[in-house]
């Protein structure tokens, strides 16, 4: 739909936005993971039996073990995508760490690239909107054809017909 169309479509709208939560705080920039996606424009994966099945050989030939990593692989896959899908902090800095341990070594790569067909969603914008609740009403006249003339004008519920709104 142009621009063109999405006006007549507003002028025939009586739209109320009501902000029902607080507004979430503004971020400062996007974090490197959720970059990760955005420049990509890749969905993130959400991590199936069958995904890590494919997925946890890769992660056991890369193991660099010169500390013991306490979290398993599946868990730090699963957190950081997580992350990924809900702009939520890290949840430990062992997650963080073996990401970016993953992306300098070329697993990271590896493994979203076996995840490339999986469903996912997208990650969050980057300015978050707070919640939200939207009424709208259309005079069923307008949808008739009624007030689609030049001198038919239909009043909307503030008291002004619809082309002067």
């Amino acid at each position: 739909m142009g621009p063109d169309q999405q006006q007549k479509v507003l002028e025939l709208l009586d739209v109320c936005v009501i902000v029902t939560g607080p507004v979430p705080r503004a971020r400062k920039s996007d974090c490197s993971l959720t970059k990760w996606f955005r420049e990509r424009n890749r969905p993130v994966p959400v991590l199936t039996e069958a995904g890590w099945a494919k997925v946890e050989p890769v992660l056991m030939a890369a193991r660099q073990r010169q500390r013991q990593d306490l979290l398993p692989d599946r868990d730090v896959l699963e957190a950081i995508l997580h992350k990924a899908r809900t702009g939520a902090p890290w949840p430990t800095t062992g997650c963080q760490a073996r990401y970016h341990r993953w992306v300098a070594s070329g697993v990271w790569e590896k493994v979203m690239e076996i995840l490339a067909d999986a469903e996912g969603t997208r990650v969050p914008p980057a300015g978050a909107l707070p919640p939200l609740r939207i009424e709208g009403w259309i005079d069923p006249r307008l949808l008739m054809g009624i007030g689609s003339s030049t001198h038919d004008t239909v009043p909307t519920s503030k008291g002004i017909s619809a082309r002067e709104a």
